[in-house]
């Protein structure tokens, strides 16, 4: 097999998902719509990247400081264990990777860092995509594609006011009888350490730390979506979108985790988008209520403008599809999260996946040239790196299911399948970008110096039958505007100014 070889690096250049968490199983069911193996024993989820991130850093440290943080990742290591099945693998270990398949022995990952697969080496990529991509590798994969592996295991963590905000509330989050969630002011609802593989709640627990994953302030950029049909474009929106998350911030521990001036709402997504074809615009607010985790029947409120109706409407939305964005003569909406609540999770594996989890290709708006295969939907021309991975799974109408495979360190989604028992499935991709790798990424307005430490959602693919949705935000930053211009971007009586 011929591969070929580059020199990797890091990338300086200068989604949520498209959707903050985006799924049907999370969110809307129908139009947006693996056996736990061996694992490293005893290493600590929190502390191991730590003490990886400590060698990467130590120059920056002086000795007394420096002490007393190896100190302290030591004594976590020593007082949480975490259950095998959770556990990550060293930074770098690419000898530490599961074979995937399901149906096969396991083999090593037959790749390194810095190799280049091109169309005809793509069967060594087989074992580490679900088995529904490379079903539809016609879409996904295209002759004259590049993929760049990229490091294995790499050391994503958040920063460390997030995972001290999930020690400081460890054990207090509670599962409702209905699938709920409550008393889970920041930080993760469950810390992995204290998910027992056995427990029959794993996958509930799971799928609420993958809604309440670190993610910043949100996300804030400009956006482009594009529809496709047999690989032909049929419209394109361009515009601006936000998600503003209000509560459950683990930077704003000294206003109780959130935005002083607001406490009734966990976070507002807006946007607006024109057609370029047809001049056609449309804005949007959408507004969560901060008993939603744990009022099942609790309603979002959602406004919409457009140059169809030139006034603000409020729409009958049901509150299990948030919006990405709003194509009103389409109908199409993309959610960005939903009610974790109105479905039973599994834990369906522990698999190493390759996925482009910190992209290095521009999209729009930095290249709205760039190309994305024959198909529209390819990602194959960027950096994947081995990823460990949980499968979330939960039935989907009488026959169905959704699958969803996040990233088990930082619960970035990496894909999702869905099937409604018959018919074509339903596939997302997604692509990040790691802020820490951004020369000119933006900083946080109340304070330059603190971390941002984001995984940034760039570019979704949605592939179903002959159709393809894609979404670009390839701008798309975690931290918030400054303070005046949040709480007017939030306000519903900025709809009647958006154009």
């Amino acid at each position: 097999m011929r591969i070929g070889r580059v020199e990797h690096r890091a990338s300086t250049a200068a989604f949520v998902s498209m959707r903050l968490f985006p799924c049907p199983g999370f969110g809307k069911p129908r139009a947006d719509r693996a056996d736990l193996g061996h694992a490293l024993e005893g290493r600590d989820w929190v502390s191991v990247r730590f003490r990886h991130e400590l060698r990467q850093r130590r120059w920056r440290l002086g000795p007394v400081l420096h002490a007393a943080l190896l100190l302290l990742a030591w004594s976590a290591s020593a007082q949480e264990t975490l259950p095998s099945p959770w556990a990550l693998p060293e930074p770098g270990d690419c000898g530490a990777a599961r074979d995937s398949a399901e149906d096969a022995l396991p083999a090593p990952f037959p790749l390194s860092p810095g190799d280049v697969v091109g169309f005809e080496e793509l069967a060594a990529l087989e074992r580490y995509l679900p088995a529904a991509v490379w079903r539809r590798r016609d879409a996904f994969f295209f002759e004259g594609m590049r993929i760049e592996i990229g490091p294995c295991f790499r050391s994503y963590t958040p920063p460390a006011f997030f995972a001290e905000a999930t020690r400081a509330f460890a054990g207090r989050a509670r599962l409702l009888p209905d699938g709920g969630l409550a008393d889970a002011p920041a930080g993760l609802p469950f810390p992995p350490t204290a998910i027992a593989p056995d427990d029959p709640q794993a996958g509930q627990k799971w799928a609420w730390n993958a809604v309440r994953r670190y993610r910043g302030a949100g996300r804030f950029g400009e956006l482009r979506v594009t529809y496709l049909e047999v690989g032909q474009e049929t419209a394109h929106l361009v515009g601006r979108h936000f998600v503003a998350l209000l509560m459950g911030r683990a930077d704003l521990a000294e206003t109780s985790y959130g935005v002083p001036w607001q406490s009734k709402r966990r976070w507002v997504s807006g946007g607006t988008t024109r057609d370029p074809s047809s001049g056609s615009r449309c804005a949007f607010r959408h507004y969560r209520a901060a008993r939603a985790a744990s009022d099942a029947d609790s309603s979002d409120d959602v406004f919409l403008r457009s140059s169809a109706t030139r006034k603000t409407e409020r729409v009958r939305w049901d509150a299990q599809f948030p919006l990405l964005f709003c194509a009103y003569e389409r109908g199409v909406y993309f959610p960005h999260g939903g009610k974790v609540g109105r479905y039973r999770w599994r834990v369906a594996g522990v698999r190493d996946l390759v996925a482009p989890i910190n992209a290095v290709t521009p999209a729009y708006p930095e290249d709205p040239t760039r190309s994305f295969g024959p198909s529209g939907a390819s990602l194959a021309r960027d950096r994947w790196e081995l990823r460990r991975t949980l499968v979330l799974e939960a039935p989907l109408g009488a026959a169905g299911r959704v699958r969803r495979f996040v990233d088990l360190e930082t619960l970035f989604p990496l894909y999702q399948v869905e099937n409604p028992g018959g018919g074509d499935d339903l596939i997302l991709q997604y692509a990040g970008r790691w802020s820490e790798d951004r020369a000119s990424y933006a900083r946080w307005p109340d304070a330059p110096k603190r971390p941002v430490r984001a995984i940034d959602p760039v570019v979704q693919v949605r592939v179903g039958g002959s159709e393809v949705v894609r979404v670009e935000t390839w701008d798309a930053v975690a931290v918030p505007p400054e303070e005046r211009s949040l709480r007017r971007l939030t306000s519903q009586s900025s709809l009647a100014r958006a154009r």
